[in-house]
């Protein structure tokens, strides 16, 4: 890919990352969202992050399989969601969400594992979740688990928050493995549904790996990454056993967005000394290949905030705060 191109597709990555900050821009909510009309041509996402903002149950019309399915709200990454949601509201911009889909309630409200479900209730998960604009991620329960309360939890999000892992509970090899397993199959998933001219949005540090295998499997595509935590200084990433692989996995992108400018300056710092890669301060230079990085402030929705307080309930509550 040209330079010229590569600016130009970073510059659009990075676009669609502030546009979805709304405390990245100052002025009024109805400004802020205004600002999405920036869009002068019709643009596809794809964003992927660990979860879905979706949970799935049995729908009491099917008792027995093939299910039928309900979909509600997933509480938790309120911002993160926020964000990718702000984007439906520009009308050049489609927006599908890939991410795992976890497990599912029964008409008990007990949980079960995705794993032993037909291939008809699938199928109809997968429908169901369309309405939505959303394609679900089948995980088996195994890697799952080692993946995000393994290697994500235990080690990944420690380490990003200058805490050392503990001694007590060492990283296992089977962490790190099944961690590149749950990368390979977001791989393939976004990877049946891409097409050309569409940006894939990554989020956060359950993915770090999937920028390099998905440009891997489309070479020309626009990849944006965006850290929702924070990242160490070099001298404490070093660390980490996997540090070379976790970096080139993010490296894959087009575009890295950070919360603040010393996170960006510490992956960058990390970059040159782990990898011997040359930087400045606005990207890194990847064997040929520019990698933009940039810094956007992780905000909140103001306008749905602005209409829960609004709620004659919240506005009790207010009341009886301010007596």
């Amino acid at each position: 890919m040209h330079k010229s191109n590569l600016d130009e597709a970073a510059d659009l990555s990075l676009k669609v990352v502030s546009l979805s900050r709304p405390s990245s821009f100052s002025g009024k909510i109805e400004d802020v969202h205004g600002k999405h009309k920036e869009f002068s041509a019709h643009v596809r996402i794809i964003a992927a992050s660990h979860f879905l903002p979706f949970s799935i149950a049995v729908s009491e019309e099917t008792p027995t399989e093939p299910f039928q399915w309900k979909v509600s709200r997933r509480s938790g990454h309120t911002a993160m969601y926020a964000g990718i949601r702000s984007l439906s509201d520009n009308p050049n911009a489609d927006c599908t969400h890939v991410g795992w889909i976890g497990n599912y309630k029964d008409l008990k409200g007990e949980e079960h594992s995705c794993d032993d479900l037909s291939h008809e209730s699938r199928t109809n998960i997968c429908k169901e979740l369309e309405k939505h604009d959303a394609v679900p991620v089948f995980v088996d329960e195994a890697t799952a688990n080692g993946h995000y309360e393994g290697y994500s939890k235990q080690i990944l999000w420690p380490l990003l928050h200058y805490m050392s892992w503990s001694d007590s509970n060492p990283m296992k090899s089977a962490w790190w493995d099944c961690y590149n397993k749950v990368s390979k199959t977001f791989a393939t998933a976004i990877s049946a549904i891409y097409k050309d001219g569409d940006i894939v949005w990554i989020h956060d540090y359950h993915l770090l790996l999937l920028p390099e295998m998905f440009r891997a499997l489309n070479p020309k595509a626009t990849i944006g990454l965006f850290l929702h935590s924070p990242f160490p200084s070099s001298e404490l990433f070093r660390s980490l056993p996997n540090r070379k692989e976790i970096l080139y996995g993010m490296l894959g992108s087009t575009s890295i967005g950070f919360q603040t400018y010393s996170y960006a300056r510490h992956f960058l710092s990390s970059c040159t000394r782990v990898l011997g890669l040359e930087s400045t301060p606005t990207g890194i230079d990847n064997m040929g290949n520019m990698v933009a990085i940039g810094v956007f402030p992780i905000g909140i929705d103001a306008r749905q905030v602005q209409e829960r307080r609004s709620l004659p309930a919240v506005q009790t509550k207010m009341k009886n705060l301010r007596e």
